[in-house]
């Protein structure tokens, strides 16, 4: 069965933020910041009412942000990527979040 995935809003117009996102039939905090010394962006994953979930996961092109947890009951069931959808092979950049690169949710 092929995944329906949907966009997860993003913008590159701050360094750092939280949003929050309904992921499946829950809603969590995701908190983005960009870090200059790495030159990369790092997602953190925090349930609804701000109980840490994933901290500070870098943003890999085309790699599944929550490949190596385990859904326990209060991670989204589904896939979080980015897809290198114009084919560059050019990790996520400052500017590159909600333009160039966009986050995805699958389930």
């Amino acid at each position: 069965m092929a995944l329906a995935f949907t966009r997860v809003p993003t913008t590159s117009d701050f360094t750092r933020y939280v949003q929050l996102t309904e992921m499946g039939e829950r809603r969590y905090r995701i908190r983005l910041a960009w870090q200059g010394r790495s030159a990369a962006w790092y997602f953190s994953l925090y349930a609804e009412d701000g109980t840490p979930l994933v901290l500070g996961r870098k943003l890999r092109l085309a790699y599944p942000v929550l490949r190596q947890f385990v859904a326990t009951g209060k991670l989204p069931e589904g896939h979080l990527l980015i897809p290198d959808l114009d084919r560059s092979k050019v990790e996520p950049g400052r500017e590159d979040l909600g333009e160039r690169l966009q986050v995805l949710y699958g389930e």
